[in-house]
Order: C-alpha cells, then structure tokens, then sequence
C-alpha cells in the first residue's frame, strides 16, 4: 500500500509537490527529516503524511528543498 506525501511551504494551504511513496521510501524520507540539525532561522516548510486519505503524520522542515526534490523524484 503506497502512502501519499504532500509537501507545504510555510501556513500554505497548497501544496508545493506530492508523491505516493511506497514503505520503504517513506522511511528513507523520514530519515532525512529526523537527521536535520536544529535551524534557528530558515523557511519552514511542512511534511504531510496521508495513509487511506486521512492524516496521519505531519513534520516541521528546515530542509524544503532538499525534499522537493525527493518528491520530484517520485512525482506521480
């Protein structure tokens, strides 16, 4: 079952890209969200998770353009 990821840019109510991302991927995208050191100023950016629709996670980022473009690379 693939999981969909949408990525925000600050309070933004639009997603900035998305992907369905299998387990494995998502963990590798977890990963890099949990290995960030602290900022104390940067442009945030937002991390949703969806399994079936609902949301099940969400993650405040320092590092939006690095996971653009894991999502891009996952573009679907």
């Amino acid at each position: 079952m693939s999981t969909k990821v949408k990525l925000y840019s600050g309070e933004s109510r639009s997603p900035l890209c998305q992907a369905s991302l299998e387990f494995y991927q998502l963990s590798m995208l977890l990963d890099e969200l949990s290995s960030e050191t602290e900022v104390q100023e940067c442009d945030y950016a937002r991390v949703d998770v969806y399994e079936g629709g609902h949301l099940v996670r969400s993650y405040r980022t320092c590092s939006k353009t690095r996971v653009e473009r894991l999502l891009h690379h996952h573009w679907q």
